[in-house]
């Protein structure tokens, strides 16, 4: 079965919650367009008048410094949260504002998308939240813009997440592991994801950056990455296809043209792993999944990754 090329238009269809519709088996994937979720928002500091014209520079900069504090604290008071989340005020472990970031666990899921993006790495090693004080996620510093890092629990039934956003020019944050180790999250057990937004193929998108997680987070890159998605429904057969569209968004050399991943049994709400093989070069590339569900409807996504090469 060949997956569509899709069109491109002038909204970004990616990270898309899945719509299904009806057809035969033998019928071409439709990708869907949809919207893109919100982004964690941001407060701006209440503005502070001053009558600058009577203060000497030296006492003007000490004012400014207490207003705005160094970019540590600045960062320590954003507000990361998602907002379309519904949280606990009072649980002890609840999805709020944390130290560089926000994080906890929520009430419950707000919707099933029948296919949900929850993992990119280039490498993940295995880790003991208990023993240590934080773990170490890195990406290959190929933007220059916020990078949005976002993790969330693959264990069925709890609902975890954390959300930050690091500043431009920075490839890697040590991530505080009391809530992890709290809730004893280990490897297995969840998914991350790194984004910033740029330009790919005519259209503003997410672009996602593999991550590399655990250890030092360092080491050449490897050319592979595992995906991990996870079906709302129970699926017949999912199929891969993968492009690479260039650096500066060339159009698009196949790799892999809708290839059945041929597991056999692809449960609901399970986490489903599939190696992206083939992105060997420096660049961006688009990923596209379809998938045959068992009522014979089929559901399709599409996103775009930017690869260090290997």
């Amino acid at each position: 079965m060949r997956m569509p090329a899709g069109g491109h238009g002038a909204q970004d269809p990616w990270p898309c919650p899945t719509k299904t519709s009806t057809i035969g088996r033998r019928e071409r994937l439709r990708s869907m367009p949809c919207g893109d979720d919100a982004a964690p928002s941001r407060r701006s500091p209440a503005g502070v008048h001053l009558p600058v014209t009577r203060l000497s520079s030296g006492l003007l900069v000490l004012l400014l410094f207490a207003l705005h504090g160094t970019g540590a604290e600045r960062l320590a008071s954003t507000d990361f949260c998602d907002p379309g989340l519904e949280v606990s005020r009072i649980h002890p472990l609840g999805y709020r504002n944390r130290p560089g970031r926000c994080e906890g666990i929520y009430l419950r899921q707000l919707g099933s998308d029948t296919l949900h993006l929850a993992s990119l790495t280039a490498r993940f090693d295995d880790y003991d939240p208990v023993g240590m004080d934080a773990l170490q996620v890195a990406w290959a510093p190929l933007v220059d813009d916020p990078v949005h890092l976002r993790a969330e629990a693959l264990r069925h039934r709890l609902y975890y997440r954390m959300d930050t956003v690091r500043s431009p020019g920075t490839d890697a944050y040590a991530w505080p592991t009391d809530i992890l180790a709290a809730l004893n999250l280990r490897r297995a057990e969840l998914g991350v994801l790194a984004w910033a937004r740029r330009t790919v193929e005519g259209a503003e998108r997410r672009l996602y950056l593999p991550l590399r997680v655990g250890g030092s987070a360092g080491g050449p890159a490897s050319g592979e990455v595992d995906l991990v998605l996870v079906p709302g429904r129970e699926l017949r057969e999912l199929y891969v296809s993968l492009s690479y569209v260039g650096a500066a968004g060339d159009p698009g050399v196949p790799i892999r043209d809708g290839e059945p991943l041929a597991y056999g049994y692809y449960p609901a709400g399970r986490a489903l792993r599939v190696p992206l093989t083939g992105l060997s070069r420096i660049g961006d590339y688009r990923v596209e999944l379809g998938a045959e569900l068992q009522d014979g409807s089929i559901a399709t996504i599409r996103f775009w990754l930017r690869s260090a090469g290997g």
